[in-house]
Formats: structure tokens, C-alpha cells, sequence
């Protein structure tokens, strides 16, 4: 006998109150066990010593503040979290950075909506006088049709957002999981700057599971500051300091 969470499906050999890797609560079911799974063949030990040097390569945004809390522009290929309540200006601020870094990575940017119809992304972007022609938006609202999507000319991938963008027809924190997961599988094996915008609660925190903050290579923080300005805030930076704060002019 073996044992699974009904919630994600991870499978255990042992029986425990709570899922170890998704944390949902008194999920852990008997199942019969199946036939023995194939033993992994060793991952290989790597020496760091022996490991080649990478350059990081930057591209700067037209938002100076976001460019400034990153350490010098978004990293190639990337991902980041945005989260900040609603009606901050997060879908603003993405546009204008996905709009900006395609053209300064000469391409384009696909935006993924699962909160406005194209029509609505569009006047945005129109009333920001941003270059339409660099925005690709994709307002299926659904995860699956988001690879075949992105072609050659792709540099930037927005999702609009992580809690409302479906995974095989499903919302909810595993979802949005999911979503963020293929994002940032997505960013390194094709080479983009991904921008998850995601939700808060009335806490403060980002609406999820909070493993969504270990998917991502940069958290930032989209919030009112004191005297009712836009100020940014990187909560996690794996390629620079964290936290740096700035206001968005």
C-alpha cells in the first residue's frame, strides 16, 4: 500500500497529516501501490570550479524604477513576480515594460489576459503611447495555448494573471501554481523575460501558494507610497540586492 494527496497527486511511502509538497491539510490518501518504480540513474557531482562562467545579459525598460530595482534591467532570460492590490496600475507598469524591453531585444511581447479582452489591453496601451505593434495579446485566458504561441520573434511573456489564467480548466492556488511554473519553464528553455503579475489578499500577500515566490528569479512589490505615488520594491532578487525600493515616475 502507498499513499497520495488528493490535492496535487504526489505520491508517498508513508502515510503523514499534511502534503509535503504542496502543504494542503489532512490530504494524504491510501492507495494500492503499484508496480516498482524504475531506479534514477545518479545525477552526476559538478565541482563549481569546473563549471564555465556565464555572462548575465541585461535589458533595460523605459520604467526607470523597475530597471533600478532589478540592479540594472531585467535579466535575459528571466522571471519575475509582480503583485501589488487591485487597481495599483500592475497591468500599466507591464505593459510598459513588455513593450519597452521588446523593443530593446528587437521583438515582441506576448501578453497572456485572463482579466481584460483585447480590446481593453489595447486602450491601455494606447493611452500609455506605447508601440501597439510590439504587443501580442492572447486573451484565451487559458495556459495550453501559450507555447505554440510564442514564435521567434518573442522576447517578453506577460501573464495577466497567475490566480485567473486556467491550467486544464482550473482555477485555484494549485493552478496558479501550475501557470507560474510553466511560465518559468518557459522563460529559460526559450529565452524571454517573463512577468507574472499575481493578486493580493487583504493582508497584503500575494493571493497562492506561497512556493510561488520560490519559482520566480525576482519578486516586486507594486504599492502606494506615502504621498499617493507608484513605489517598487524587489522582495527578491537573485541576481542583484534585495530589498531596493524606488518610485515609478
Amino acid at each position: 500500500m502507498g499513499y497520495q494527496c488528493t490535492a496535487c497527486g504526489h505520491a508517498l511511502d508513508y502515510l503523514e497529516p499534511n502534503c509535503p509538497t504542496c502543504g494542503a491539510i489532512d490530504s494524504i490518501a491510501a492507495t494500492a501501490r503499484s508496480a516498482p518504480r524504475a531506479r534514477r540513474t545518479a545525477t552526476p557531482r559538478l565541482r563549481l570550479s569546473a563549471v564555465p562562467e556565464v555572462p548575465i545579459r541585461r535589458a533595460r525598460c523605459a520604467v526607470a524604477a523597475f530597471d533600478e530595482v532589478t540592479g540594472g534591467g531585467s535579466v535575459v532570460p528571466s522571471s519575475a513576480l509582480v503583485y501589488g492590490p487591485a487597481g495599483v496600475g500592475k497591468t500599466s507598469i507591464a505593459l510598459r515594460v513588455a513593450a519597452s524591453l521588446a523593443r530593446e531585444l528587437r521583438g515582441d511581447a506576448l501578453y497572456l489576459s485572463a482579466e481584460m479582452p483585447a480590446v481593453l489591453v489595447a486602450h491601455t496601451a494606447r493611452r500609455l503611447g506605447l508601440d501597439l505593434d510590439a504587443l501580442v495579446v492572447l486573451e484565451d485566458g487559458a495556459l495550453e495555448p501559450v507555447e505554440s504561441a510564442i514564435d521567434d520573434r518573442t522576447r517578453v511573456l506577460v501573464v495577466d494573471s497567475v490566480q485567473t489564467v486556467r491550467a486544464e480548466g482550473r482555477l485555484g492556488d494549485h493552478a496558479a501554481l501550475e501557470v507560474a511554473a510553466r511560465a518559468c519553464e518557459l522563460a529559460r528553455t526559450r529565452g524571454l523575460v517573463a512577468l507574472l503579475l499575481s493578486q493580493v489578499n487583504k493582508g497584503g500577500r500575494e493571493m497562492g501558494h506561497e512556493q510561488l515566490r520560490h519559482l520566480v528569479d525576482v519578486v516586486l512589490e507594486l504599492a502606494r507610497g506615502e504621498l499617493g505615488g507608484l513605489e517598487l520594491v524587489c522582495r527578491k532578487n537573485r541576481y542583484g540586492r534585495a530589498p531596493v525600493s524606488a518610485s515609478i515616475t
